[in-house]
């Protein structure tokens, strides 16, 4: 059961049977929101709750996850015990239960160069010039030793150390991506609105191929395929053509 109580007088607001909702989710543009769609068990209608959360709503999601997966492992278990009969009066309910989705999630440990403006959304001389600018402008003792988290939906920035999240993109707004001259170097811009846009650089060993792949792989499923990004080899370039695709 998934029970809201208010915490000033813990007093129950509202309850809700596990196997009632159909789907959840963490916010696309606030990764404190969550949300889930239930059916009303008086009106049957089906009902989305919103919520606005204290600390990153993703450790919600894990939790009904985690919740979701134990019951999907014991109806299997009472169904297999039951065989291939329903039997009557049983407290255990054997329909089957949406098995829960999550995304593929990669992680690379690599130094992060920091990040800096560009003018333009596309183009290898963009990312080629951030590069060399940030290179430039640091030494490798300035570069910070980072957890470079890349899922479906959103690409993350994690201090090794802390833990503490440096930078959340979301897939959706990552404009354009490369591997720079040197193999060692990756960057991908950032949509950021009102025609602003950010360059955030990477250095990564062996070579940038494998979190490139990553990326580009993210950013297939964000698109639905809309999108072609393959910009693995260095110094590739790209062109967007009249249909918003982006080609090699």
């Amino acid at each position: 059961m998934l029970n809201l109580v208010d915490p000033d007088d813990s007093s129950l607001l509202h309850s809700q049977p596990i196997s009632s909702i159909r789907v959840w989710g963490v916010g696309r543009d606030h990764d404190r929101d969550f949300a889930y769609v239930a059916r009303d068990k008086n009106t049957r209608v089906l009902k989305c709750h919103v919520f606005r959360c204290d600390t990153p709503a993703a450790a919600i999601a894990t939790s009904l996850h985690e919740i979701c997966s134990k019951i999907m492992a014991e109806r299997k278990s009472a169904k297999a015990a039951a065989g291939s009969s329903t039997q009557n009066g049983s407290d255990v309910p054997l329909q089957e239960f949406p098995m829960p989705k999550t995304e593929l999630v990669q992680k690379f440990h690599v130094f992060y160069l920091g990040m800096t403006s560009v003018t333009r959304p596309i183009g290898m001389d963009i990312i080629n010039g951030a590069i060399d600018n940030l290179i430039s402008s640091t030494g490798k003792e300035d570069w910070t030793p980072v957890i470079l988290s890349i899922a479906d939906t959103t690409v993350a920035v994690i201090k090794e150390k802390e833990e503490e999240a440096l930078v959340e993109c979301r897939v959706r707004f990552l404009s354009f991506m490369g591997v720079g001259r040197d193999v060692h170097t990756f960057a991908f811009i950032m949509d950021t609105g009102n025609q602003h846009f950010q360059c955030h650089v990477f250095w990564c060993d062996p070579n940038a191929g494998c979190v490139s792949e990553a990326v580009q792989a993210a950013c297939v499923v964000s698109y639905g395929g809309r999108r072609s990004y393959d910009c693995c080899r260095p110094g590739a370039s790209m062109t967007k053509n009249h249909l918003g695709y982006l080609n090699c």
